[in-house]
């Protein structure tokens, strides 16, 4: 079973573009030498550039950790990090993409559910489909479960631009029934600039956003 690693970082102030430019050659140095690094994004908060989330997919939690070894580059983002990276492992359980269109913006929300909902609310976010692919600005839709805790899910949002991006996410708290229907505490954790794609995965483009 494939796992998403989703890690976050903090640059030290006024140093997010050397982390992020770190940050790439790591990851395209690793993807180049490592087929069991299947997919991965770099995302950079789009109001406070020193902030950002990474979200690579491995084979497996064990590929992720036996990648680590002593590549000094993992050093040298600590050393532009505020404080140590926060790391959460997560099962990829649904993916609604269009492939002709690429994202500039991807937001993540964070739900820790109060009860053991969690299929129920992935199938509702899969049932938006229809709606998702008419919005002229969506992307993708990729829905993750917590590994340690399924009742902790992460649903990530790709958009072309930022107006598309807001106004896409009141269609679908619409379309959800938003805030009513909520059923444990939601919170957008993340909201940037895709920096870095790479991807194995079938019909899936790797780059870097101009």
């Amino acid at each position: 079973m494939s796992v998403t690693v989703v890690i976050g970082r903090r640059a030290q102030p006024g140093a997010g573009e050397r982390l992020l430019r770190t940050a790439r050659e790591l990851f395209a140095t690793r993807f180049a030498r490592d087929a069991s690094f299947r997919a991965a994004r770099i995302l950079q908060q789009l109001d406070d550039p020193d902030r950002f989330y990474f979200m690579a997919e491995w084979t497996s939690r064990a590929a992720y950790w036996a990648s680590m070894g002593n590549d000094p580059a993992y050093s040298a983002l600590d050393a532009l990090s505020v404080e140590p990276a926060t790391r959460g492992f997560f099962q990829r359980v649904s993916v609604i993409e269009d492939a002709g269109r690429c994202a500039e913006l991807v937001r993540a929300i964070l739900v820790d559910l109060v009860h053991s909902t969690a299929a129920v609310e992935i199938e509702r976010r899969r049932a938006l489909w229809p709606r998702l692919q008419r919005l002229p600005a969506f992307v993708f839709q990729h829905l993750h479960q917590d590994l340690e805790n399924p009742r902790r899910l992460l649903f990530v949002y790709g958009w072309t631009d930022a107006p598309g991006m807001l106004a896409g996410h009141e269609h679908v708290k619409e379309w959800l029934g938003l805030p009513e229907r909520r059923q444990g505490e939601m919170a957008i954790t993340f909201q940037g600039y895709a920096r870095l794609r790479l991807s194995r995965l079938p019909g899936q483009r790797s780059g870097v956003p101009a």
